[in-house]
């Protein structure tokens, strides 16, 4: 015990073959400087990240032959009885880990403090990703194709199975002798590269502090400060200990070797590039101690480039973030359904991140749009994470090797005092994050902030009615012309009040919306005051024949059965057909032939009669219900209706208000429905200028921009320019971004 404590460390006894320049210091300083660069400047510094991406690149030059050379001599090198013991150490220490950081990850929501139902805008995300091809990804059909796609996995299978293959071969050392030197020329070839990494660390932490607004986060603050803690705690705590109570390295060792990797990892929020770095350092360690063999080097070679294919810690936290969505939707699952669902969530890692957290979200029924808060969070998290990872790799390999080489320290007490200073550092950590997380739940905004706070800009005078005015009723106006509308100085529009996001009130009571943005610019091009008459979707054919309005825009959909009783212009928006249920229920409704099995479907719909038919046809238990109004679905009480029929785009935005449903979007028929403006049969004179003042929207891309502002919630995005010394507490530049309308 006494002389582990106090341990011949001492780096001058073996350099390693990469060193990063300057040590961690170099490093430390580009990330300070780049941080204050950043601050200063603001986005005047954008520009930098191309520099600090060109340096990740260079690093990224070496790392697969690096890898594949490694893994070839390192197990080319070994005899049946030691690949036999590395792998099983290997998988020991991996499941050990797992074990650990799936419980610290478990338990760490039990800080989160109480908290108000919050929400959220998602973008309309129309397109379905690719699902990952898992056999490309694991299967080395083509090794040279796996090299130049960078698919990992493979490229470790084939160098494994190409490796053991050598173990056998009796005449192998010419090869064996190439691939040794290759190994070395890489590894001076990297130490060269990594002299300018300081560099790449300033122009990349320039760049994100430069352009990088907090306010975007605003949803996340729990989660991130949590996910800090967690990583945190993973890093300096849970890992470095675990090393320390079953190896003979101390604590202060292991944090020293890694140092210089941890900076870089956390700068570039990339691992891959450290892998030849944190091999040398983990050989270096064991010749700094006296505790290397001829074969230290070679197991090192090739423990390091198989664990890393192996799902890390780093890779683990992620679970969090499923946790953070349950309790962010007050739907906190038993500790027994969240275990089960992160055991999971652990096997699709081993494939993408971006297939494992959507999968966890359905798991335990959340929202699968808080998917998008995990998006942006990954500017953040990808650095927290990358330095878990690297320090993971360290700690399995370091582990792994003291256990080939029957070098583990392991003692009763030795055993019991690390137990309790991690034990006691977890409730520490506990502790400090609802101490920290508790005040950002207090100003949590309400479910409707964000799409009830937009807004209109350039604006003309305007009247709204609740209901028909009895002047409208008598049908004067059945015919009208772009003469008679200039003549008496009103456009009348009918409109839908609860039509978001094409036709809707907003917070202060103010009409707004994509169509009635459009219908403000056709009165503006026209010269005239508008007026906005509430109007029946059941009844448009004869409130449009009596002249109750000029013309209908409020997200009109264009059937067969409208065509016939009204004109239309031509198309305005070609929408997507979805389908919209509680969140938990989207994988029946996605599945035609579960649909199917049914005994009662009820859906409900507004404005899609066309469909309607076809739905019919396809799933006789389904009970067609037309609403007044989409509201009377989201309202109702659950099982009144099992989905709603509706326009993707709509459909997205009713989601912001009610977060505990989702969409679904059918992938396979991609129908979409073409939307219009309606006339009475007769006006064909507005029905020509309409279609010719539609063109000229398109053309000079009005329609996009209101596409874009109402639709795809820019207008619920509210960036301003990023704060920054030189021009906000200085003045010595001004603000050279158009003014906020």
């Amino acid at each position: 015990m006494g002389r582990l404590r106090k341990p011949k460390f001492h780096f001058k006894l073996r350099k390693p073959k990469i060193k990063l320049k300057g040590g961690s210091s170099w490093i430390f300083i580009g990330l300070i400087a780049g941080l204050f660069t950043g601050l200063f400047f603001g986005e005047m510094v954008g520009w930098m990240q191309w520099l600090g991406s060109a340096v990740i690149f260079l690093l990224q030059a070496t790392v697969l032959p690096y890898m594949v050379m490694s893994l070839l001599y390192g197990v080319g090198s070994l005899t049946t009885g030691h690949a036999k013991l590395l792998f099983s150490k290997t998988s020991i220490v991996l499941v050990l880990l797992w074990v650990l950081g799936l419980l610290v990850i478990l338990l760490l929501p039990l800080s989160f403090p109480e908290q108000l139902n919050a929400s959220f805008f998602s973008a309309s995300v129309l397109e379905v990703p690719p699902s990952p091809d898992y056999m490309k990804l694991y299967i080395p059909s083509n090794p040279f194709h796996s090299l130049a796609e960078g698919y990992v996995p493979a490229v470790v299978i084939f160098c494994m199975l190409f490796g053991v293959a050598l173990i056998r071969i009796q005449n192998k050392q010419a090869f064996m002798s190439l691939t040794e030197t290759s190994v070395t020329a890489l590894s001076k070839m990297t130490g060269m590269i990594v002299k300018i990494l300081p560099i790449g660390v300033f122009a990349s932490t320039a760049a994100a502090a430069g352009t990088m607004t907090l306010e975007e986060f605003s949803s996340l603050q729990v989660f991130l400060i949590s996910y800090m803690v967690l990583c945190l705690f993973l890093t300096f705590v849970l890992l470095p200990f675990t090393l320390s109570a079953l190896t003979p390295f101390t604590y202060r060792e292991v944090m020293t070797i890694s140092r210089d990797s941890l900076i870089t990892a956390f700068a570039t929020g990339n691992i891959l590039i450290l892998l030849p770095v944190l091999t040398e350092q983990c050989k270096n360690i064991f010749h700094a101690r006296g505790l290397a063999t001829e074969e230290t080097d070679k197991l090192i070679g090739v423990t390091m480039p198989v664990a890393f294919t192996f799902p890390n810690l780093g890779k683990l936290t992620v679970i969090l973030f499923v946790l953070f969505a349950a309790w962010f939707v007050d739907k906190e699952p038993p500790f027994s359904l969240a275990t089960m669902t992160s055991i999971s969530g652990l096997f699709t890692l081993f494939g993408s991140v971006q297939v494992a957290v959507p999968f966890m979200l359905n798991l335990l029924e959340v929202p699968a749009d808080l998917y998008q808060l995990f998006l942006i969070s990954n500017v953040i998290t990808s650095r927290f994470n990358s330095m878990v990872a690297a320090l993971n790799l360290v700690v399995l390999v370091l582990i792994t090797i003291t256990m080939v080489q029957n070098q583990l320290r392991i003692t009763l007490m030795r055993g019991l005092f690390y137990l309790g200073i991690l034990a006691g550092g977890f409730v520490a950590t506990l502790l400090l994050n609802r101490l920290i997380t508790a005040p950002f739940v207090e100003d949590q905004y309400t479910q409707s902030s964000l799409v009830a706070e937009m807004k209109m800009v350039g604006q003309v005078p305007e009247k709204v009615y609740a209901e028909l005015p009895k002047l409208y009723e008598t049908g004067r106006f059945s015919k009208t012309t772009v003469a008679q509308i200039k003549q008496r100085n009103i456009l009348r529009v009918g409109f839908h009040p609860k039509n978001v996001p094409f036709s809707y009130f907003n917070a202060n009571g103010e009409l707004v919306g994509f169509d009635i943005s459009l219908a403000h610019q056709l009165a503006s091009d026209l010269g005239v005051e508008i007026r906005f008459v509430p109007l029946d979707y059941n009844k448009l054919p004869i409130e449009l024949g009596r002249g109750f309005y000029d013309i209908a825009m409020s997200g009109l959909a264009m059937t067969a059965e409208r065509i016939a009783d009204m004109s239309f212009t031509d198309p305005v928006l070609q929408l997507h057909v979805a389908v919209v249920g509680r969140d938990h229920e989207l994988s029946v409704l996605s599945d035609p032939e579960l649909l199917k099995k049914q005994t009662k479907l009820v859906i409900a719909t507004l404005d899609h009669s066309d469909i309607v038919k076809h739905i019919n046809r396809a799933y006789p238990n389904a009970e067609v219900v037309m609403l007044k109004d989409y509201e009377q679905f989201f309202e109702a009480k659950e099982g009144t209706y099992d989905a709603l029929l509706v326009s993707a785009e709509a459909g997205y935005a009713w989601t912001v208000l009610y977060p505990e449903f989702g969409v679904w979007i059918p992938t396979n028929a991609k129908k979409r429905v073409p939307v219009a403006y309606a006339l009475n049969r007769s006006n064909n004179d507005l029905l020509s200028y309409l279609d010719d003042w539609l063109d000229i929207q398109q053309s000079n891309d009005f329609i996009g921009q209101q596409y874009e502002f109402w639709i795809l919630g820019g207008g619920a995005k509210h960036r301003p320019p990023r704060w920054s010394v030189i021009k906000d507490l200085l003045g010595w530049v001004g603000d050279k971004s158009e003014p906020d309308e």
